[in-house]
């Protein structure tokens, strides 16, 4: 009999664990904290069993049920309030119902849409700039070209390339750059990107020139022979010894503090912005007849994200869609500015991003943006004059910067200043160096 017994005891102790085999195994951490936050959404990380079922507690209610995947699952938790706190916490889906830890989230607040601005003008009938940017609000560049008259009246044929900012006053600058050979002259500065008043890099469409505060000097020069095709069109840097420039059919440099190199990005494209944090880049490009691109460049290497020949005809909800125009990037999220709209996305994006134009299609008008924040986004627009800024919820136009005479080429943003320069056609024929200055 008591062997009868230990038989029937151990098969049940067999049958009881092949059942709890059908059930994972939820002894391990189940773990929850934040990946990131915006004004209306909050992005968490669940760490658990793989193949486990979880609930998602959001101030004690349930707002989501998940299978985990292998490794780390990103949550979205999407269409909350501003400014506002909520405690998350995770519920395993099985019989012990356990819960992990608690944690606090609060969303972003708006930021203002309120700002004054001035319009100033420079040069004379010919004049334009190409781009600009703030190290304060009592120093600001912009580079391009401008041109003045004498005492007599006549147009100066010596043109500035530069004017700065002091917070009180545009000083007009003439920057003696490099061309093809031993030329050399007061040729158009294209780009200028500044990290302090003593550390401040222009570029020509081929010589990349830094003030240190006391001189300009020439650090790189692309132009190996004519013709010459890789014509500069922005520049970016994440310090002194890392300086990207990106220009027509595909060119990528880079200048480590001493020399530069030509990095390879497979394709024809015009690119025409750049910017990254940390390490990692983006880069932006579109051009008639050719395809448009999105790239990132990580350990020297560019991979293609998006390069599409018809973009116009690949639109897609909740794809990045429409000719790239700019990028810009905070923490985890990638900003993709195109024709069509402003796409949030992962940096990690394959194509994938939400838009986040509010308005009628018709209506959305912008070519470049810069930021401060996930919450805080301005766009300039190169067809007609006008700046928006995106407060992380709802958009707003500023109609004191709307002159269809005005073309904005570029925008940069610092804390509560904001700068777009460009150009200002008068009657159709003269043409004249525009900035407009915003203060928040």
């Amino acid at each position: 009999m008591i062997s009868k017994t230990a038989f029937i005891l151990s098969i049940l102790c067999i049958l009881l664990n092949s059942c709890s085999t059908l059930e994972p195994d939820l002894s391990g951490s189940l773990d929850i904290s934040l990946y990131d936050v915006a004004c209306n959404e909050i992005r968490l990380k669940i760490h658990g069993e793989p193949g486990s079922e979880v609930t998602l507690l959001r101030d004690q209610e349930p707002v989501d049920r998940i299978q985990l995947s292998k490794g780390d699952t990103i949550l979205s938790n999407k269409y909350l309030s501003p400014n506002r706190t909520y405690t998350y916490e995770l519920r395993a889906n099985d019989k012990s119902k356990r819960t992990g830890r608690k944690i606090i989230a609060s969303t972003l607040d708006t930021t203002s849409h309120n700002m004054t601005w001035t319009a100033y003008t420079f040069g004379f009938s010919i004049s334009t700039l190409y781009d600009i940017s703030i190290v304060n609000e009592n120093d600001i560049w912009a580079v391009g070209e401008i041109f003045t008259t004498d005492s007599l009246g006549k147009i100066d044929n010596q043109p500035y390339n530069a004017v700065h900012w002091d917070g009180s006053k545009w000083t007009l600058l003439r920057i003696m750059v490099r061309d093809f050979g031993t030329l050399k002259g007061y040729y158009p500065l294209r780009n200028v990107y500044a990290f302090s008043s003593d550390n401040v890099w222009f570029s020509t469409e081929a010589d990349l020139i830094r003030w240190d505060g006391k001189k300009f000097e020439s650090k790189a020069f692309f132009m190996l022979k004519a013709p010459y095709e890789w014509q500069v069109n922005k520049i970016w840097g994440k310090d002194e010894n890392n300086i990207y420039c990106v220009g027509y059919n595909g060119a990528l440099f880079h200048y480590n503090g001493k020399e530069w190199e030509k990095i390879e990005t497979n394709t024809n494209s015009d690119l025409m912005d750049i910017y990254g944090e940390g390490d990692n880049i983006f880069i932006a490009g579109s051009g008639s007849f050719k395809p448009t691109v999105l790239l990132r460049l990580k350990d020297g290497k560019v991979t293609k994200i998006i390069d599409d020949t018809s973009p116009f005809s690949h639109v897609r909800y909740n794809y990045i869609s429409g000719p790239v125009f700019s990028v810009w990037l905070k923490g985890r999220r990638l900003y993709t500015l195109t024709r069509l709209d402003l796409y949030s996305s992962e940096i990690e994006t394959t194509g994938r991003g939400q838009e986040l134009w509010t308005g009628m299609p018709q209506d959305f008008h912008a070519s470049k943006l810069r930021g401060n924040e996930v919450n805080d986004i301005f766009t300039c627009y190169a067809g007609g004059g006008s700046i928006m800024h995106y407060n992380g919820i709802t958009w707003h136009k500023f109609e004191e910067t709307a002159d269809k005479r005005d073309e904005l080429k570029r925008i940069d943003v610092k804390g509560n200043i904001v700068a777009a320069a460009g150009e200002r056609y008068d009657n159709g024929i003269e043409r004249y160096g525009l900035i407009y200055l915003g203060h928040r």
